[in-house]
């Protein structure tokens, strides 16, 4: 074999081994061709991007049997070390795991069905990422959540506008809406804070939770503060409305409580009537009435004793 065809078939050899494995073989290195053949070639892959002619050496280190095509098969081994996954297809050496162009074997092209996405190929799957940076495939469309007001945030967040209030924008991934004027949104509706009784001077505060004073009406909202109110002729003390005139507990005034029980009349205490009932001469709190039992008096006599009780 003469030198341009041994250069020819150990370049091919050094070709073919090197793509299977998944580079290209090294360059020529120990024994010149001036003195007798090609020394081996290096095991440096496709990665070390050089080969040449190396330092001569005499024939019988050198020769062909020895250095040549054995050199070649060294050379192509050697390309498993310095480059990725290759496989030969027909139009080349490819990727199987990560070309969409032949994802999983030769010549089979990821499809796309996403607007906006292009095909990819991870580890021999087909896949498909958007096109545009930060955007996200939410059903069959890159969308940018960000922005999307019928994915703000998430796939499938739909900005719902409030009862009674405008268009809904997606801003930063956070779904904002407008009310009219004087009105703030609360939950899905745009409410007047100053007088919706659920939603009073802020968001959630319901009068309705409220307790009543007894004998008064239920809380409302009244320029944004919960209210409550006494019938008319009533004033509301504590937790009651009462009536100032005959209160005993509250005469004339709120916390003022005629002496010993006595009776209110015309918001003043009363020194000879009493507020409940009157057991000989004392007068008895509300919750007492007025009870007796019979003893004797000092004389043995029999007598009947009165009490409060």
């Amino acid at each position: 074999m003469n030198l341009r065809s041994f250069l020819a078939t150990s370049f091919a050899v050094m070709f073919l081994a090197a793509c299977s494995s998944g580079a290209g073989g090294g360059g020529f290195v120990d024994g010149g061709a001036a003195s007798g053949g090609f020394g081996n070639f290096s095991t440096g892959g496709a990665a070390a991007g050089s080969s040449g002619f190396g330092s001569g050496g005499s024939s019988a280190s050198g020769g062909m049997p020895s250095g040549g095509f054995a050199g070649a098969q060294t050379g192509g081994q050697g390309g498993a070390s310095g480059g990725g996954n290759c496989t030969v297809c027909p139009k080349g050496c490819v990727d199987l795991d990560a070309d969409p162009n032949n994802c999983g074997s030769c010549g089979y092209a990821c499809p796309v069905f996403v607007t906006g996405a292009k095909a990819a190929c991870q580890m021999g799957q087909c896949t498909e990422v958007c096109v545009a940076s930060g955007q996200t495939i939410c059903g069959n469309t890159c969308v940018d959540t960000a922005s999307d007001p019928d994915n703000c945030g998430s796939c499938d967040k739909y900005c719902q506008p409030p009862s009674g209030g405008g268009a809904v924008a997606c801003v930063g991934g956070q779904c904002q809406s407008s009310c009219p004027s004087g009105t703030t949104q609360c939950g899905s509706k745009c409410v007047d804070t100053s007088s919706d009784s659920k939603n009073c001077g802020s968001c959630g505060n319901d009068c309705g939770q409220l307790t009543p004073p007894t004998g008064g009406n239920p809380y409302a909202c009244q320029t944004g503060k919960c209210e409550t109110s006494c019938p008319s002729g009533k004033t509301q003390c504590g937790s009651a409305c009462v009536d100032l005139n005959s209160d005993y507990a509250n005469c004339g005034a709120c916390g003022y409580k005629c002496y010993g029980n006595h009776a209110c009349s015309s918001a003043k205490c009363s020194t000879y009537s009493c507020a409940f009932a009157s057991c000989n001469g004392e007068c008895c709190s509300q919750t007492q009435s007025c009870n007796s039992y019979w003893g004797t008096d000092i004389n043995g006599k029999p007598v009947k004793h009165y009490y409060c009780g």
